[in-house]
Protein backbone atom coordinates (compact mmCIF):
# COMPACT_ATOMS: atom_id res chain seq x y z
CA UNK A 1 0.00 0.00 0.00
CA UNK A 2 2.99 2.31 0.43
CA UNK A 3 3.42 4.67 -2.48
CA UNK A 4 -0.24 4.69 -3.53
CA UNK A 5 -2.38 7.53 -2.19
CA UNK A 6 -5.43 6.31 -0.32
CA UNK A 7 -7.08 9.67 -0.88
CA UNK A 8 -6.69 12.48 -3.38
CA UNK A 9 -8.73 15.68 -3.29
CA UNK A 10 -8.42 18.89 -5.23
CA UNK A 11 -10.02 22.29 -5.25
CA UNK A 12 -9.50 25.59 -7.03
CA UNK A 13 -9.13 28.96 -5.34
CA UNK A 14 -9.49 32.44 -6.80
CA UNK A 15 -6.18 33.76 -5.51
CA UNK A 16 -2.57 34.15 -6.51
CA UNK A 17 -0.13 31.30 -6.04
CA UNK A 18 1.85 33.48 -3.65
CA UNK A 19 -1.22 34.18 -1.46
CA UNK A 20 -2.24 30.51 -1.25
CA UNK A 21 1.34 29.46 -0.51
CA UNK A 22 1.56 32.09 2.21
CA UNK A 23 -1.60 30.76 3.91
CA UNK A 24 -1.21 27.00 3.36
CA UNK A 25 0.77 25.93 6.44
CA UNK A 26 -1.32 28.08 8.78
CA UNK A 27 -4.54 26.71 7.27
CA UNK A 28 -3.33 23.14 7.75
CA UNK A 29 -2.46 23.74 11.41
CA UNK A 30 -5.72 25.57 12.14
CA UNK A 31 -7.72 22.70 10.65
CA UNK A 32 -6.14 19.95 12.72
CA UNK A 33 -7.84 18.84 15.96
CA UNK A 34 -4.54 18.88 17.85
CA UNK A 35 -4.02 19.73 21.50
CA UNK A 36 -0.93 20.11 23.67
CA UNK A 37 1.09 21.36 20.71
CA UNK A 38 4.86 21.52 21.09
CA UNK A 39 7.08 23.11 18.45
CA UNK A 40 10.23 20.97 18.40
CA UNK A 41 12.12 22.95 15.74
CA UNK A 42 11.54 24.76 12.43
CA UNK A 43 10.32 21.59 10.73
CA UNK A 44 8.75 19.44 13.46
CA UNK A 45 5.85 19.71 15.88
CA UNK A 46 4.24 17.28 18.31
CA UNK A 47 0.85 17.14 19.91
CA UNK A 48 -2.15 15.02 20.75
CA UNK A 49 -4.61 14.31 17.96
CA UNK A 50 -8.25 13.85 18.94
CA UNK A 51 -9.47 11.01 16.71
CA UNK A 52 -13.13 10.01 16.86
CA UNK A 53 -13.50 6.22 16.84
CA UNK A 54 -16.79 4.39 17.39
CA UNK A 55 -18.33 7.50 18.92
CA UNK A 56 -15.53 8.15 21.41
CA UNK A 57 -12.53 10.46 21.19
CA UNK A 58 -9.24 8.55 21.24
CA UNK A 59 -6.14 10.66 21.96
CA UNK A 60 -3.24 9.76 19.68
CA UNK A 61 0.34 10.99 19.94
CA UNK A 62 1.14 12.93 16.80
CA UNK A 63 4.29 14.23 15.19
CA UNK A 64 4.26 16.32 12.02
CA UNK A 65 7.54 16.77 10.22
CA UNK A 66 8.15 18.75 7.04
CA UNK A 67 9.54 16.22 4.57
CA UNK A 68 9.87 18.30 1.42
CA UNK A 69 9.19 21.85 0.37
CA UNK A 70 9.37 23.24 -3.12
CA UNK A 71 8.52 26.90 -2.52
CA UNK A 72 5.33 28.04 -4.19
CA UNK A 73 4.71 24.57 -5.68
CA UNK A 74 4.48 21.79 -3.08
CA UNK A 75 4.58 21.07 0.61
CA UNK A 76 4.93 17.53 2.00
CA UNK A 77 4.71 16.37 5.60
CA UNK A 78 5.27 13.07 7.35
CA UNK A 79 2.55 12.57 9.94
CA UNK A 80 3.45 9.97 12.56
CA UNK A 81 0.67 8.70 14.81
CA UNK A 82 1.50 6.51 17.80
CA UNK A 83 -0.92 4.57 20.01
CA UNK A 84 -0.92 1.20 21.77
CA UNK A 85 2.70 0.53 20.86
CA UNK A 86 2.12 0.91 17.13
CA UNK A 87 3.28 3.60 14.77
CA UNK A 88 1.68 4.71 11.53
CA UNK A 89 3.37 7.18 9.19
CA UNK A 90 1.42 9.01 6.52
CA UNK A 91 2.92 11.15 3.75
CA UNK A 92 0.60 14.08 3.16
CA UNK A 93 1.29 16.27 0.14
CA UNK A 94 -0.15 19.58 -1.03
CA UNK A 95 0.63 20.65 -4.61
CA UNK A 96 -0.23 24.09 -5.99
CA UNK A 97 -0.86 24.41 -9.72
CA UNK A 98 -1.63 27.63 -11.57
CA UNK A 99 -4.75 26.95 -13.66
CA UNK A 100 -5.64 30.45 -14.77
CA UNK A 101 -5.07 34.09 -14.13
CA UNK A 102 -5.30 34.40 -10.32
CA UNK A 103 -6.54 30.82 -9.93
CA UNK A 104 -4.71 28.05 -8.11
CA UNK A 105 -5.60 24.38 -7.95
CA UNK A 106 -4.65 22.73 -4.66
CA UNK A 107 -4.08 18.98 -4.91
CA UNK A 108 -4.10 17.17 -1.57
CA UNK A 109 -3.08 13.54 -1.18
CA UNK A 110 -2.25 11.13 1.62
CA UNK A 111 -0.45 7.82 1.41
CA UNK A 112 0.68 5.29 3.95
CA UNK A 113 4.46 5.21 4.41
CA UNK A 114 4.53 2.77 7.31
CA UNK A 115 1.83 0.89 9.19
CA UNK A 116 1.24 -2.47 10.83
CA UNK A 117 -0.76 -4.88 8.63
CA UNK A 118 -3.86 -4.66 10.85
CA UNK A 119 -4.12 -0.92 10.10
CA UNK A 120 -5.68 -1.87 6.75
CA UNK A 121 -8.85 -2.48 8.80
CA UNK A 122 -9.07 1.22 9.68
CA UNK A 123 -8.13 2.63 6.27
CA UNK A 124 -11.75 3.72 5.65
CA UNK A 125 -11.61 5.75 8.88
CA UNK A 126 -8.25 7.24 7.89
CA UNK A 127 -9.69 8.13 4.50
CA UNK A 128 -12.74 9.78 6.08
CA UNK A 129 -10.56 11.71 8.54
CA UNK A 130 -8.24 12.88 5.74
CA UNK A 131 -11.21 13.90 3.56
CA UNK A 132 -12.62 15.97 6.42
CA UNK A 133 -9.21 17.54 7.06
CA UNK A 134 -8.75 18.44 3.39
CA UNK A 135 -12.24 19.96 3.32
CA UNK A 136 -11.52 21.97 6.48
CA UNK A 137 -8.27 23.21 4.91
CA UNK A 138 -10.20 24.20 1.77
CA UNK A 139 -12.72 26.14 3.86
CA UNK A 140 -9.95 27.87 5.82
CA UNK A 141 -8.15 28.86 2.63
CA UNK A 142 -11.38 30.11 1.00
CA UNK A 143 -12.08 32.18 4.11
CA UNK A 144 -8.56 33.58 4.24
CA UNK A 145 -7.99 34.46 0.58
Amino acid sequence: MAGTPFIIQQFTLAASQYRVWDLLATSILQSMPVEQTEIVNDSTMRGVLRFKFAGIIVPLRLQIEVADVSPMDSFTTLVTVTKWGTETVLRVKYDLTVVGDEQIQVNCSAMIEKAPAWMALVTPMQKSFAANMFEDIRKELVRAV
